[in-house]
């Protein structure tokens, strides 16, 4: 049964005050969505306000279906994590070559973030870029940034190429693929990849940039997919958080080697599995994924072994949903004060890049 906990209430009460966005709040706890909640505006100009059906933009929490997905075709035998990408990719430059497939998902492939790229070729958040665009940047670089396995260095671009990998392995898009795998069997009739724009969502939060200046639009039309444009709800949400504990889709050996860190060729563990930032906090094991693209924020948290899960979704740029998702821990769990946030890139705004998660 559904209900408002106090202290969560507590600390989205500032979003309640006057017309606004806000963000969609989802506590869930023994598989159980025990606060599922809005504060604040979807669309401002529809006078729509937020709720847990509310659909967001979730941006680099995104990057968990796709690892998924790439585990399902690797179960099914049609692909092997230790395959080069450029088995699947062979337009990709030959230096690649040296690039696995395992390496992109845990963003040791030493690949540049394609966005960047894009950015420094003077493309703007506010125009169209499409996957060719995003391709073609890549295949231009002459080398590496690190040597494939010696460094984690977040990139975009191989959560972009898996989708590519994906897409010509299974034969489907990896929107449609993700549907009938994903998506559709778990039940999140709200949730999609959108691959192409403009597109019609329903439910849709109009993501907002918001600053001293007052409150704007802030949504992008860039195309790609594989690192970002899942668009969900906190309701299908919880659905695909009960998934990790009793998998109605994939296995026990998928969902263990989503949560399974990444190796450095010294035997040093990144802290990042299938899609997943792996961690402590308080002694408990934490498994998250933050995400911001232009005016969206979001952040899935799951702390396992005490079985409770946080997800904040927000259509404004102003937000921290990973320490909002902290602090509801934090009260839920009673545990003691969250150690300062670091900025890390797999949040973009439209000025800039920072993201931020507990180290």
């Amino acid at each position: 049964m559904e209900e408002r906990s106090p202290s969560t209430e507590a600390v989205f009460a500032k979003f309640e005050g006057g017309v606004q966005p806000g963000c969609a709040v989802g506590v869930i706890r023994g598989g159980e969505l025990v606060h599922a909640a809005g504060y604040g505006f979807a669309d401002i100009e529809q006078g729509m306000r937020i709720d847990a059906d509310t659909v967001f933009n979730i941006a680099s929490t995104s990057k968990q279906f796709t690892a998924f997905a790439l585990l399902l075709l690797a179960r099914d035998g049609e692909l092997s994590l230790d395959d080069s990408v450029r088995r699947y990719v062979p337009e990709l430059p030959g230096y690649t070559d040296a690039v696995s497939l395992r390496q992109l998902m845990h963003h040791t492939g030493g690949l540049r973030s394609y966005i960047e790229l894009l950015l420094l070729s003077g493309r703007a958040f506010g125009e169209r870029t499409t996957r060719e665009d995003a391709f073609a940047v890549i295949a231009r670089q002459r080398g590496f940034d690190d040597v494939p396995g010696h460094a984690f260095a977040y990139s975009n671009t191989g959560y972009f190429l898996m989708s590519l990998v994906i897409e010509r392995v299974s034969g489907q898009s990896l929107a449609d693929f993700s549907n009938a795998n994903i998506f559709s069997p778990l039940g999140m009739t709200s949730t999609s990849i959108v691959d192409r724009y403009p597109a019609h969502i329903a439910r849709l939060a109009r993501g907002h940039s918001v600053s001293e200046a007052g409150v704007s639009i802030a949504e992008s039309a860039w195309e790609q997919t594989g690192d970002g444009q899942v668009h969900t709800s906190v309701r299908d949400l919880a659905l695909w958080d009960a998934n990790f504990y009793a998998p109605r889709v994939g296995d026990g050996a998928i969902i263990d080697e989503m949560q399974r860190s990444g190796v450095l060729h010294d035997g040093h563990a990144v802290g990042y599995g299938g899609g997943l930032f792996l961690s402590t906090r308080s002694g408990l094991t934490t498994v998250s994924h933050g995400g911001g693209w232009a005016g969206y924020r979001s952040e899935l948290l799951r702390f396992p072994e005490r079985q409770l899960s946080v997800i904040v979704l927000s259509n404004r740029d102003d937000v921290d949903a990973c320490a909002l998702a902290q602090k509801v821990a934090q009260a839920e769990l009673e545990l003691p004060e969250a150690a300062q946030t670091l900025p890390l890139p797999h949040l973009v705004t439209l000025g800039g890049s920072a993201e931020h998660r507990p180290v």
